[in-house]
């Protein structure tokens, strides 16, 4: 072993770098294959994966021109841009988690009025599904409302992001004040346009988010837990036969139930999110 050491010094001794190479910014990683030397143009062959600190949502880019930044300004727009794909992404998951949450919903409320239809003969089951129903579907509810808060959340924020980014677009290049619009009704000198677009800055002027689903969505499930609380209070207050823990059960769950409806209206009332504007409001 010492004679290949004294014989090949240079080749045992000599580290090859590995051709990966990994740079990390704050919670920005690239990971690339191949650097161009001396130009401001960089591709890169892997995934440059984002990773927003907030949210922690990850969204990658392949195959991508990624610009240098040469100035803070640069820097700016790259962040802006990061993290309005980012918040876009929110956006995307939250509409389909208010999908998956309603399915099965809907579903597990048809299996549990399913089985109250099998054994209807069993006052003391019957009344028991009929007082814990209310309670799961409020439960639901709530969740599926806080993935739409999400998403309303989401939303608002996109289009403040909008307004800012096409402000300073128009400010930068040097255009007119005064926003011109073609056939199509999107105005020429703004690069976004989705949610305002949908707020009513559109050639109808009218408002295009489907409200009334969410709406109905809202009062399917309501309604359910109101009428299943009001049949389990109107039978534990009929029934002679029933069971005193169920009596006390019905009454419990009824006096639950109606706090967490009315918290949901307060919740809705309350939360500035809910309040649809136009695109010309604040």
């Amino acid at each position: 072993m010492l004679l290949i050491l004294l014989r090949y010094p240079v080749r045992c001794l000599r580290y090859r770098a590995p051709p990966i190479m990994s740079r990390s910014i704050d919670s920005v990683r690239i990971h690339s294959s191949a650097v161009e030397p001396d130009t401001r143009a960089v591709r890169f062959r892997s995934a440059i994966s984002y990773r927003h600190p907030g949210t922690g949502l990850r969204f990658s880019l392949k195959n991508r021109q990624v610009q240098q930044p040469d100035s803070i300004e640069a820097t700016k727009w790259n962040l802006i841009l990061h993290e309005y794909d980012t918040v876009r992404s929110e956006l995307m998951y939250a509409i389909a988690a208010q999908h998956t949450i309603m399915t099965y919903t809907l579903a597990a409320t048809a299996a549990i009025f399913t089985g109250l239809l099998a054994t209807w003969s069993k006052i003391d089951i019957r009344v028991t599904i009929l007082s814990l129903a209310p309670l799961f579907l409020m439960f639901a509810w709530f969740v599926w409302f806080g993935e739409l808060v999400r998403m309303a959340r989401a939303a608002r924020f996109s289009w403040e992001m909008e307004k800012m980014i096409n402000s300073r677009m128009r400010s930068e290049s040097g255009g007119s004040p005064q926003v011109s619009r073609d056939a199509s009704g999107l105005s020429q000198d703004d690069v976004l346009h989705w949610e305002g677009w949908v707020r009513g800055d559109n050639k109808w002027h009218m408002n295009l988010h489907l409200g009334p689903s969410y709406a109905l969505s809202s009062a399917l499930l309501i309604g359910t837990a109101v009428i299943s609380m009001t049949l389990s209070i109107v039978f534990a207050a009929t029934l002679g036969e029933l069971a005193i823990g169920v009596r006390f059960l019905a009454a419990g769950a009824a006096l639950l139930s109606t706090a967490i409806i009315i918290y949901a209206g307060y919740s809705i009332r309350v939360n500035p999110l809910m309040r649809r504007g136009m695109a010309d409001s604040s």
